[in-house]
């Protein structure tokens, strides 16, 4: 997992799959995990990224 931070925020995201991107955001009160189903079938034919923007992490 992939991390940046920008003026004391951090965002961290993943990628799988190849092909032009899609950007997967979640909103407000999901996981990210809900993506998990989607993209699987998505990234057979695209770059999926999916953001954990919200997210606590350790």
């Amino acid at each position: 997992m992939a991390l940046v931070e920008n003026q004391g925020t951090k965002i961290y995201w993943d990628e799988q799959g190849r092909g032009a991107p899609v950007l997967l955001i979640i909103g407000l009160g999901y996981p990210s995990a809900s993506w998990h189903r989607t993209r699987l079938a998505l990234a057979q034919h695209f770059r999926t990224i999916l953001s954990h923007a919200g997210e606590c992490r350790a």
